[in-house]
Order: structure tokens, then C-alpha cells, then sequence
């Protein structure tokens, strides 16, 4: 395991940034910096459903984006799309596009690859984890 079963959100999030400033290379796959196991994948996406706020977003959306391309790699992508989807309609509606700008930016300044155009949508993030992931 990456971090102890009672870690906290924000010790998580300095191990997943640890680890992608440790690579060097443009254009990241999530998926060649960090590859959760189940237990880890648990820990994560319990914290992440214990703050649900837009400040959660803005300070863990690397977090959030491994939560996404984890939950596809050990098959719980619709659990955890079904979540996130209730997650953001749950904050006022003028709180959607700075989510998603949030996650743009986490992916701008960690260089992860969104593979063409910018994140205007939860689908889009969804395709960009499926991508992540491996799967397409």
C-alpha cells in the first residue's frame, strides 16, 4: 500500500504530487506514475467522499483524476462515474465549470495528457480517464 488506511486527503495528495514530480517526461499517462491497488484505491475515494466541497476539487484534483483511472483499471468506473456525477450536481450549479477548470489546471500543471480539446464536461473527463487507464 501507498499510504496507511487512515491517511488523510492530504497526506495522499503529497505522495500522488511526489510522485508525478518525480517524472521528468511530457504529456503523462496517469497510469505509468501511479498504479493504485485496491485497498489504496478505497482510502483515496473514501477521503475524497468525506469533503465533498468545491475546495476538495480545487486542492485534490490530481487526487480525483487517479481516483477516476484507478477505478477504470480495477473495473469500478461506473461506481465511481456515478459518484462524481452526484458529487458535482450536489454543489450549486455555478460551481460546475470551476470543477472542471479545476481538474483542467490539475492536468496543465502536472502535464498529464487530456489528449485534444480543453475539459468542458464530466464525459470528458471520463474519456480522458478511460484513456488513462489503458482501456481505449
Amino acid at each position: 500500500m501507498l499510504w496507511s488506511r487512515d491517511a488523510k486527503l492530504h497526506d495522499i495528495q503529497a505522495i500522488v504530487v511526489r510522485k508525478f514530480n518525480n517524472n521528468p517526461t511530457n504529456s503523462i499517462l496517469i497510469k505509468d506514475i501511479i498504479d493504485l491497488d485496491y485497498d489504496d484505491y478505497m482510502v483515496l475515494t473514501n477521503n475524497i467522499r468525506c469533503s465533498n466541497t468545491t475546495e476538495t476539487i480545487e486542492h485534490f484534483s490530481l487526487c480525483m483524476l487517479v481516483a477516476w483511472v484507478s477505478a477504470y483499471k480495477l473495473g469500478r468506473s461506473d461506481n465511481y462515474y456515478q459518484f462524481m456525477k452526484e458529487y458535482i450536481t450536489q454543489m450549486p450549479q455555478h460551481h460546475t465549470s470551476m470543477v472542471l477548470d479545476f481538474i483542467q489546471t490539475a492536468c496543465y500543471d502536472y502535464q498529464i495528457e487530456t489528449f485534444g480539446p480543453p475539459i468542458k464536461t464530466l464525459k470528458d473527463i471520463k474519456r480522458i480517464a478511460k484513456l488513462h487507464a489503458g482501456l481505449d
